[in-house]
């Protein structure tokens, strides 16, 4: 309920804005102070855009189900592989298909990606999966956007609220041609990943330095990533495909910065003291708290494995619940799912719950599944976890 409040209240004073706003401060004063009593929220479409991958889609979708909720029509954009699942949210919610692929990644990129040594696969994933996509994903939007003008010409806010990491979208906000929207809005789906001066950067993992020259130590870390192999060739790839589609306001920020600093607002999840606390960052950052799971507010149920109730029965007999999952950077099941099955497998006082997550379990095991394993491609953690004695789960990619 909290969430929903926070976010209808949020989404009331953003869409007043008058669609002739003609920069971010205009649009940033008028949604923050609007003018005049809210329009009917059925009167006011937006369009929604994610990556498609379930791990950020799932996120944006529920935020896109709580507006629909409340009256918004929404047209949402994302791979074909997921329209069943946009379709079935709302009636309020239809779907359209992204140009290019229907998912991050082919079935020959996934074969490569599962080749690479351990450093170079989160740089071949993050260009193919983020950075690749980025034309046909403008593409996409720009279609959308110039029917949203052609049917409402400037009587109706342009409102694209969208997944941080869909690459897409930052072209035309970085000078490129075509239709930029009265507001736009990234939606993070995860912890702030901005470049400043009061923490270390973006994948260093360390916690901030306290010291009083804590803002030296932290800028010299950044200059230092900013020389890293991955940070450089990761740049050069990202400000190539904006160069590619006429983006001009150069210096381009590092792809990860541009997730939380380019579009006109930036909502994100939790709130300010889930953060490091940062002194130089936009002050226009929205917290909305935590989303919803889907099935609980209108979307499809998850499709449990025909095994479910085993978990149930060997709790029901005292045994030790073990769930184990790989993640979705580093999918390799050699290196987590496959050690803690053979671990365990003769333990008769446990039962493990592996999800495989980028893989059917056929193509990893076969019919080989320890009598005390049960195997998925994926299961529902917000109903597994509750069941479950220990998880063993990756914390992050080896840099």
């Amino acid at each position: 309920m909290m969430f929903k409040l926070a976010f209808a209240i949020f989404a009331v004073t953003l869409l007043t804005l008058p669609a002739q706003a003609t920069n971010a401060f205009e649009r940033l004063h008028d949604a923050l102070h609007p003018k005049r009593t809210a329009a009917d929220p059925s009167q006011t479409p937006l369009i929604f855009a994610s990556v498609p991958h379930i791990s950020h889609l799932e996120k944006v979708a529920a935020v896109a189900l709580e507006l629909a909720s409340i009256g918004y029509p929404i047209k949402f954009l994302t791979g074909r592989a997921f329209e069943n699942l946009i379709s079935n949210l709302h009636p309020n919610i239809e779907f359209a298909p992204f140009l290019g692929l229907d998912g991050l990644m082919t079935e020959e990129d996934m074969k490569t990606l599962m080749s690479l040594p351990p450093k170079e696969k989160e740089l071949f994933a993050t260009k193919k999966a983020f950075v690749d996509g980025m034309k046909d994903h403008h593409n996409s939007i720009q279609r959308e956007a110039a029917a949203f003008r052609q049917k409402h010409g400037d009587t109706k806010p342009l409102v694209i609220l969208f997944d941080m990491s869909l690459t897409g979208h930052y072209p035309v906000l970085l000078g490129a041609p075509g239709i930029r929207p009265d507001a736009s809005i990234a939606i993070s789906t995860a912890a702030l990943v901005l470049d400043s001066n009061d923490t270390f950067p973006f994948k260093v993992g360390k916690v901030p330095d306290t010291s009083e020259n804590a803002r030296d130590v932290h800028w010299a870390a950044c200059q230092e990533y900013f020389e890293t192999p991955f940070y450089k060739e990761l740049h050069k790839h990202w400000e190539a495909k904006l160069r590619e589609l006429g983006a001009t306001k150069e210096p381009f920020p590092g792809v990860y910065d541009a997730m939380n600093t380019v579009s006109d607002y930036l909502a994100t999840q939790g709130i300010p003291e889930f953060e490091f606390p940062r002194s130089d960052i936009r002050t226009d950052i929205r917290y909305f708290g935590a989303l919803k799971n889907l099935k609980k507010t209108g979307g499809e149920a998850a499709e449990l494995p025909t095994w479910w109730d085993d978990i149930r029965k060997a709790k029901a007999e005292g045994k030790k619940i073990v769930a184990v999952s790989q993640g979705t950077v580093e999918v390799n099941p050699q290196e987590l799912i496959l050690p803690t099955i053979s671990a365990l497998k003769d333990r008769e006082d446990v039962l493990v719950i592996a999800t495989l997550v980028a893989f059917e379990p056929s193509e990893v095991l076969g019919e080989e599944v320890p009598e005390n394993a049960r195997v998925a491609k994926f299961v529902p953690h917000d109903m597994l976890l509750p069941l479950v004695s220990r998880e063993i789960v990756m914390i992050g990619s080896d840099d």
